[in-house]
């Protein structure tokens, strides 16, 4: 209200999410080209034992990333990035079963369905990390 024409501001966001654009006033109307987009997750909080997540960092909402593990040991889950914060929980340890497939999927970055709310089948809950 009192806007003067030719004024622009950048409307707030939710925690957890960045503006993109801004809302301009003309002649008493407001026009908008702004956005709040889901912010990427930095460097997890904690280090994994026996691999590497620093490939990791950056990782885009929405996406999974699974720890890099040292030689003949193989990832148990994966963490989840949602709007900046870490989800889930993964470790390196030794391999039961097909340990090929295992390894070679390890360190994957995948996209998740939006929709993916419900921890995996056989874990507790998600757990947030940080």
């Amino acid at each position: 209200v009192g806007t003067p024409s030719g004024a622009a501001c950048a409307p707030a966001c939710a925690s957890g999410y960045v503006v993109k654009g801004v809302l301009s006033c003309s002649a008493a109307v407001w026009t908008s080209n702004a956005s709040c987009n889901a912010m990427a997750c930095d460097s997890l909080p904690m280090p994994v034992v026996n691999g590497s997540i620093s490939h990791c960092n950056g990782t885009k909402s929405g996406l999974t990333c699974q720890p890099n593990c040292s030689v003949g040991l193989v990832s148990d889950g994966q963490y989840m990035c949602m709007a900046g914060v870490w989800y889930s929980s993964a470790s390196c340890g030794a391999c039961f079963g097909d340990c090929a497939t295992a390894q070679s999927q390890s360190g994957s970055s995948s996209s998740i369905p939006p929709s993916y709310l419900l921890p995996p089948i056989g874990a507790a809950a998600l757990i947030r990390i940080g």
